[in-house]
């Protein structure tokens, strides 16, 4: 790992001269186990193994919690881009919030980077958090007038499960506008409607700046508030990690130890204690044709675009039940239903918060536009 002089306040200088001239801040939330992270190194050059175009370097500061990430073009034929990564550390995982100044293109190769990565995953805030993202800043920041721009979305077809548009700029102020455009696709086209970007605009007296963030909370920042926009995004930030220790669960195991008669030693006696559940209330769904939505989402057996096999277990009437298995990162969970409620509890000791995301945005984007955690 090479070294380095440069700051975090480095950076932040930098930063406040680029947006000045009109520059774009790029970034994302990643999460980590602290094992991922002691081992990074390792893993990227694993990664750097398989790509022909570009190697990826870690390069260390003089401050533990400030990164640098390079990546070098093998063929020559462009310029290295930078990434820099501030690391918030907590009790089970990491945090890293990744800025660059790179292009919409080069930033696909530290999304690259990451998927490739066991055991790191992109934070989710998901499609409904995006809906009332004006709602959530308004709370915060009352002084600043929250203004929609546009949501980038994509339709999918209910019938054949396929993506049938994908980065589709709707331009619309309201969630009104926004619903009206949702209810005309699923009635006239038999699609669902799937936010994965909004833009809003924020003005005061003496600021005014435009930030872009999608459900895995990649952002772009335009503007002269870079301040007033991280002490907005602190608040992202503790969203994302609450949503993600809440997606993860336990199946609690009790242990007892009895002494049997014609036995030396004691036999222990394993039981379930608890098992812990994220129960959705689907009592006021978007669409009550839902609950089929989610049969023929999880009777289908691989969902290629997430990686996911399901196996049903029990379907009937007013009860399904499926196992499923992430294969990306060896994960397994249940997810169950009846007509009122959709429960996800985990299939062996614990959950993983990266498929509970990825079940979100397919509960999201392929069952009902309505589907969130409740905090």
């Amino acid at each position: 790992m090479k070294n380095s002089t440069f700051t975090f306040e480095n950076f932040m200088d930098e930063t406040l001269l680029k947006l000045k001239k009109s520059k774009t801040l790029r970034g994302v939330i990643i999460f980590s186990t602290i094992n991922t992270w002691l081992n990074i190194e390792d893993l990227i050059s694993r990664v750097n193994r398989t790509r022909k175009r570009w190697i990826a370097n870690l390069i260390k500061t003089i401050q533990k919690d400030f990164f640098i990430l390079m990546f070098q073009d093998n063929l020559k034929e462009e310029k290295d881009n930078y990434f820099f990564i501030k690391v918030i550390l907590d009790e089970k995982y990491i945090t890293f919030l990744v800025y660059s100044y790179v292009s919409h293109n080069d930033f696909r190769k530290l999304i690259s980077l990451i998927n490739n990565i066991p055991e790191m995953w992109f934070g989710w805030i998901g499609s409904k958090f995006l809906e009332n993202f004006d709602i959530f800043c308004n709370e915060l920041y009352p002084n600043f007038k929250t203004e929609l721009i546009k949501f980038t979305s994509e339709s999918r077809d209910l019938i054949h499960k396929k993506k049938k548009g994908s980065a589709i700029d709707i331009e619309s102020r309201t969630r009104e506008e926004l619903n009206k455009i949702r209810e005309l696709h699923y009635k006239e086209f038999n699609e669902l409607f799937y936010l994965k970007r909004a833009q809003y605009r924020f003005t005061s007296p003496t600021i005014n700046f435009s930030l872009t963030i999608s459900t895995k909370t990649e952002f772009t920042l335009k503007g002269n508030g870079l301040f007033e926009f991280l002490s907005l995004f602190k608040e992202i930030i503790n969203y994302a990690q609450v949503l993600r220790d809440s997606f993860t669960k336990n199946i609690i195991i009790k242990s007892q130890k009895r002494s049997i008669n014609k036995t030396k030693e004691p036999i222990e006696k394993i039981s379930i204690d608890k098992i812990e559940l994220i129960d959705i209330n689907m009592k006021n769904p978007t669409y009550d044709s839902w609950y089929n939505n989610l049969i023929d989402t999880f009777s289908v057996g691989y969902i290629d675009e997430y990686n996911i096999v399901s196996f049903v277990l029990e379907k009937g009437n007013p009860y399904f039940m499926v196992e499923i298995l992430d294969l990306e990162c060896e994960s397994r969970l249940f997810l169950s239903a009846i007509k009122s409620s959709i429960k996800i509890s985990p299939s062996n000791q614990t959950t993983k918060p990266s498929t509970i995301s990825k079940l979100f945005s397919i509960l999201q984007s392929q069952v009902d536009p309505s589907i969130e955690m409740s905090l």
